[in-house]
C-alpha cells in the first residue's frame, strides 16, 4: 500500500521545497511520524538535487511491514545516515543518504525507513538531543571509542561546528586530554566549558611542524605539544600540510567530513613521521545506542538552536548553517511533540 508523505527536498536552483510524494510500505519497512530532525553539514551537499533532505531524526512508529519484529507501534526511534544495513555501515548492500533513495529523508512529517536502519531511543534521552546525535555525534563517537584511544592521550579536534562541538564534549567525558583547533577565537570560552583543556587558533593558510598554532590565551604557544589523535570535523578541504604539523609521530588523523573533490596529502610529511590517515564512516546501530545511553547517563547534551518544522523554519535553519551562525546544531521540531 502506498503512503502519501509530506517532505522537504532540494531542487536544481537550491531552493528547498515542501512536496507530497508517494512511497510503498514494503515488508521490511516502517512508517514513521517524524517529530524532530537535525540539520547536518552533509545536507548542504544535496540542496541542489531532488534529494529528500535530512538524515538525523527522531520519530514514532505508526505502521510496520509484515516482516518487522524489531520495533513496535508507538515506539520512539532514531534514523541516521545509513538507511538500510546488513553488515552495518560497511555493508556492501547498504543504502546511504544522498546516494541511494532520493525520496528517503527524515525532514518532513513522515518517512518510510527500512527497520534495519532504526535505533531505539532510551527513555531518559530527549528527542532534541537524540536527533542531534544521530550522525555527527555518532561519527565522532565511533572514532573516540573504536580506535584504541587511551585515557589521558592528547586528542585534537579541528573545527567546532555541529560535529566538532559534540566531539569536544564526548572526548572530554571519556577522559581524553582534549585539544581544540579553530579559526574562530570567539569559540574559545564555549570549548573550555565543553571540557577542552587547550584551545589553539589555526592560521588561514600555511603552517608547518616548526610553527605551532597560536593559543587563544598565549600567542607564542611555546609549550604546544602535538596530539596523538586528530579528528577533522571542519572543512574537508583543510590543508593536510597544516594538519600534519599538529600530529605527533605515529599519530592518526581521522577525516570525518565529506569532500566531493580530491584532497592533496603531503606524503613526505606523512611518511617521515609515521602518521596514519584513518577513514571512519558514521557508526553501527549498536554503537549509536551506546552513545545515546552514555549521553543520558553523563548528562551530555548537544548545544542546539530549535526551529519549527515548516518551510520558514527549514529555510532559516539552512541559512544559519550556510552562514556559519549555528551554535551549534539546528533541530527542527513538529508543533505537536510526542
Amino acid at each position: 500500500m502506498d503512503h502519501s508523505l509530506d517532505v522537504f527536498r532540494g531542487s536544481e536552483t537550491g531552493k528547498i521545497t515542501q512536496e507530497k510524494i508517494r512511497r510503498p510500505l514494503d515488508a521490511n519497512d516502517v512508517l514513521l511520524e517524524m517529530t524532530h530532525a537535525s540539520i547536518c553539514g552533509t545536507d548542504e551537499l544535496y540542496i541542489h538535487s531532488s534529494q529528500v533532505l535530512g538524515h538525523e531524526g527522531v520519530g514514532v512508529v505508526r505502521e510496520k511491514g509484515i516482516n518487522v519484529t524489531s520495533v513496535e507501534i508507538g515506539e520512539r526511534v532514531g534514523v541516521g545516515y545509513i538507511q538500510r544495513i546488513g553488515w552495518n555501515q560497511y555493508c556492501p548492500n547498504r543504502q546511504r543518504y544522498g546516494l541511494d533513495k532520493s525520496d528517503q529523508g527524515c525532514l518532513g512529517m513522515h518517512t518510510i525507513w527500512d527497520a534495519s536502519g532504526l535505533v531505539s531511543i532510551p527513555d531518559d534521552c530527549d528527542s532534541v538531543s537524540a536527533a542531534a546525535l544521530m550522525c555527527g555525534g555518532a561519527t565522532a563517537w565511533t572514532v573516540l571509542t573504536r580506535y584504541n584511544i587511551q585515557v589521558g592521550q592528547r586528542v585534537g579536534i579541528v573545527g567546532v561546528g555541529g560535529m566538532g562541538h559534540l566531539a569536544v564534549k564526548l572526548s572530554a567525558a571519556l577522559g581524553y586530554h582534549t585539544v581544540v583547533f579553530s579559526r574562530s577565537r570567539s569559540k574559545r570560552d564555549d570549548c573550555i566549558r565543553f571540557g577542552a583543556k587547550e584551545f589553539h587558533v589555526l592560521p588561514s593558510n600555511t603552517q608547518t611542524r616548526d610553527q605551532p598554532p597560536k593559543s587563544a590565551s598565549n600567542d607564542s604557544c611555546e609549550d604546544y605539544r602535538p596530539v596523538d589523535h586528530l579528528l577533522l570535523c571542519s572543512s574537508a578541504s583543510e590543508d593536510f600540510g597544516i594538519l600534519m604539523g599538529l600530529v605527533a609521530t605515529h599519530g592518526t588523523i581521522y577525516p570525518l567530513t565529506v569532500s566531493l573533490e580530491p584532497v592533496p596529502v603531503p606524503l613526505l610529511a606523512m611518511i617521515d613521521n609515521g602518521i596514519r590517515i584513518q577513514g571512519s564512516l558514521t557508526a553501527p546501530s549498536a554503537s549509536i545506542s551506546e552513545l545515546l545511553e552514555f549521553c543520558a547517563v553523563k548528562n551530555i547534551f548537544p548545544t542546539v538552536q530549535t526551529h519549527p518544522m515548516n518551510p520558514i523554519g527549514v529555510e532559516n535553519a539552512f541559512r544559519a548553517l550556510k552562514q556559519g551562525k549555528l551554535r551549534y546544531k539546528a533541530v527542527l521540531k513538529r508543533d505537536t511533540i510526542i
